[in-house]
């Protein structure tokens, strides 16, 4: 009778350990699947609706140079453009050693008239001094662009690192309660509870690298844009490749540019571009028998169509010709090959996308499974802990993957020429 009591109270005790041990993994397992259902949403550290916009203005007025005064242009100079060099006055005074001899004054005005190609190369070094003035501000901000877009994306994806390691640590820590009570009332054995114990430590070993980055990056993107807080939303809008045409790259533009206006510079050495001269002059003759004044002028006018070859001109004009074609022949392969990686590297981030959604599908179904071994007692608690680890990862992995993809996005825009 004794024997039958002991045994009832043993199948008892290990009913009631048993179902204590279900319920606190029905509950884990609970918690796990409402973690893994949420959407991941980075904290965030803007209190004001800041756009990308704002922040590269704030970047661009933060490392503003003090404009330079141009001493070779100024407005007198732009009202006599029509004259190719300085006018030059000339006096002239010759006396006589003669009693009947005659004394002359003369005065002389040279005016250097530019000809039509010097008035026209003229013009279009002012046209493009405007061009390549745009082109510097647009390279600059597209710098900038490109330290912003790289600095906010590390920032995002520290942020969302940071917020999975405490979601983790969150459900580590009611694992840890709860499974404390279980081995504090001898409801189970240690070997789970330590299993917590060492993942709850990787876990803030992780938060502290995680916390220093994020700290890290703040500092940086402080010192670059001046600001304490990040814009809202820092996505941008996806576009169509095959419109992108590297050759209409800021880059290339400035390149094409600047040979353009080195070509027109040139030109003005040539003898096509001499200017024309013209000469007003009054002499006065004085002597004891007539005094007389004289009034002329004079015309030079270069002979162009004679063909005049400066061979120094010519060895310039080669010599910075291979240099230019060299130099945009290697910057537009280099934007093609940044950017075709980065469609290549869209394409493996998407195929990668989709096989992280069929995982994330897979545990919650392998979770769903586990739940019913466990209530069957057919699972051992460590490997039903590490299943749900495997499949938070799974869900911090998917995650990360959707915020590399939307980076991608704003650094084919990079690549492309396009500022925020």
């Amino acid at each position: 009778m004794l024997e039958k009591i002991k045994s009832k109270l043993s199948n008892s005790r290990k009913s009631f350990t048993f179902k204590t041990i279900r319920t606190v993994a029905k509950i884990s397992v609970g918690f796990f699947l409402l973690l893994l259902s949420q959407t991941s949403n980075a904290a965030t550290q803007s209190l004001t609706a800041l756009t990308l916009t704002g922040v590269l203005d704030a970047t661009l007025s933060k490392h503003q140079n003090t404009t330079a005064e141009n001493v070779f242009f100024n407005k007198s100079e732009n009202e006599t453009s029509w004259l190719a060099s300085s006018p030059k006055l000339g006096l002239n005074y010759v006396k006589s050693d003669q009693d009947q001899g005659t004394d002359e004054f003369e005065v002389s005005l040279n005016l250097p008239f530019k000809s039509s190609l010097q008035a026209q190369i003229d013009n279009d070094l002012i046209k493009s001094n405007k061009a390549l003035k745009l082109l510097s501000s647009i390279n600059q901000q597209l710098y900038f662009s490109g330290q912003i877009r790289t600095q906010l994306w590390q920032i995002k994806i520290a942020q969302s690192q940071a917020s999975n390691i405490e979601k983790k640590l969150s459900f580590l820590a009611r694992l840890e309660k709860q499974y404390s009570q279980l081995v504090n009332s001898n409801q189970s054995t240690k070997y789970p509870l330590l299993l917590i114990q060492q993942e709850v430590l990787d876990a803030k070993i992780i938060r502290l690298d995680h916390h220093e980055k994020l700290n890290a990056l703040m500092a940086q993107y402080y010192a670059l844009t001046g600001l304490r807080f990040l814009p809202l939303d820092i996505n941008e809008k996806t576009f169509t490749a095959d419109t992108v045409s590297m050759t209409n790259h800021p880059q290339i533009k400035t390149l094409d540019q600047t040979w353009f206006e080195f070509e027109r510079n040139l030109q003005l050495s040539s003898n096509k571009s001499e200017p024309w001269n013209l000469s007003l002059s009054a002499k006065q003759l004085d002597n004891n028998v007539f005094n007389e004044t004289q009034v002329g002028i004079g015309v030079e006018v270069p002979i162009t169509f004679l063909a005049v070859e400066k061979q120094a001109l010519s060895n310039t004009w080669q010599r910075e010709k291979s240099t230019y074609d060299l130099a945009r022949s290697t910057q537009l392969i280099t934007l093609q090959k940044k950017f075709q990686w980065l469609l290549s590297q869209q394409k493996t981030l998407n195929q990668k996308q989709n096989l992280l959604e069929q995982s994330k599908a897979l545990s919650k179904a392998i979770i769903r499974e586990t739940q019913l071994l466990i209530d069957a007692n057919q699972i051992d608690q460590s490997q039903a802990l590490r299943r749900m680890l495997n499949a938070f990862n799974t869900k911090s992995q998917l995650q990360l993957n959707q915020l590399f993809l939307l980076k991608n996005i704003a650094m084919l825009r990079q690549s492309a020429g396009i500022s925020l």
